[in-house]
């Protein structure tokens, strides 16, 4: 009998400690979420610079106007912190795609780190992914967990990788030097050139589609500086023109 009770003592002692493991694991989940919750979802937006918009030219049509655009100026700063909390797992501490989890489950994220994946792509492909996800890989989208600005300043964050202080420190000077006088010091220069900065326009242009404006590679405009810049200092330039969208 004592062997009996012994037995039943222990058993219940081992449903005891189920529950209480459990349970732990339970409010434990309930904490993350309400931490997630709080960091992506709750905080007061910050205030932000709007961006202005531009009168596009005639010749820009709608399907010239990027599906999104932001309205305000992002914040790479916050972007990171952002990104710290919910991309670095899969996507690495600095864009890599070297994440910890994307070892363990075998995938294999794209490097922000490198400019020729934002020659094929604008800024609002970025956000569309960051917002919607991507179908057919693991990349789930945040619209449901962040608000539309701070989507942004994770857009920018990633998309600023690929761009060194050196590089746009050089394409501002560059941009004063030689592309000022006509587009004005802010990107919103009077006549046709008044839609370079403007977000609707911007956010729309992947590295290549500007790098073809700067080369006179593109219908109705009529520069071309592929032989007085090298090509350095032309990405120097457009790393330097989308942070009319964002403060690194």
């Amino acid at each position: 009998m004592t062997s009996g009770r012994r037995s039943g003592c222990r058993s219940a002692r081992c449903v005891l400690c189920r529950r209480y493991v459990l349970l732990g694991l339970i409010i434990a989940w309930a904490l993350v979420l309400e931490s997630c919750s709080f960091f992506a979802g709750s905080a007061a937006p910050e205030p932000r610079p709007t961006l202005p918009l531009a009168t596009l030219p005639a010749s820009l049509g709608q399907r010239d106007i990027a599906e999104f655009y932001p309205t305000e100026l992002a914040s790479v700063g916050t972007g990171r912190q952002i990104y710290g909390k919910l991309c670095a797992e899969c996507h690495g501490e600095e864009g890599a795609g070297d994440g910890p989890r994307s070892r363990q489950l075998g995938i294999n994220p794209k490097d922000f780190g490198d400019h020729n994946l934002r020659d094929d792509v604008p800024p609002s492909w970025y956000y569309r992914a960051i917002t919607k996800g991507v179908v057919g890989t693991a990349m789930l989208g945040w619209e449901s967990q962040l608000i539309e600005q701070q989507r942004w300043d994770v857009t920018f964050f990633t998309w600023s990788l690929a761009s060194s202080a050196e590089s746009i420190a050089r394409g501002r000077e560059l941009y004063a030097e030689e592309c000022a006088v006509c587009h004005g010091s802010d990107g919103l220069g009077g006549g046709p050139a008044a839609s370079l900065a403007d977000p609707r326009y911007l956010a729309g242009r992947s590295g290549e589609e500007l790098l073809d404006a700067i080369t006179g590679r593109v219908t109705n405009v009529d520069h071309d500086w592929s032989s007085e810049l090298t090509n350095a200092e032309q990405r120097s330039i457009i790393n330097y023109l989308w942070t009319f969208l964002y403060a690194p």
